[in-house]
């Protein structure tokens, strides 16, 4: 099984919007949403752990491989 990358808030940012997000800014947050589900995102996190990005995986509706590639900037 693949671990997520190092990432931070610019690269998940990046890969949300590139599965199709809308990103709606909040008060020190990026709000993304599609479908009527929502995925809230910290602007200044230069880390997330990996328990939070597999939540934002969750939420996300893509597969483990899927958010990794965008992660990693192949989507």
């Amino acid at each position: 099984m693949s671990t997520y990358p190092a990432v931070g808030s610019r690269a998940v940012k990046k890969a949300l919007r590139r599965a199709g997000w809308v990103p709606r800014q909040g008060k020190g947050h990026t709000i993304f949403s599609k479908e009527g589900r929502t995925i809230p995102v910290d602007d200044d996190q230069e880390r997330f752990s990996a328990g939070l990005l597999a939540a934002m995986r969750k939420q996300s509706g893509l597969s483990r491989s899927e958010f990794i590639e965008m992660l990693k900037g192949k989507g």
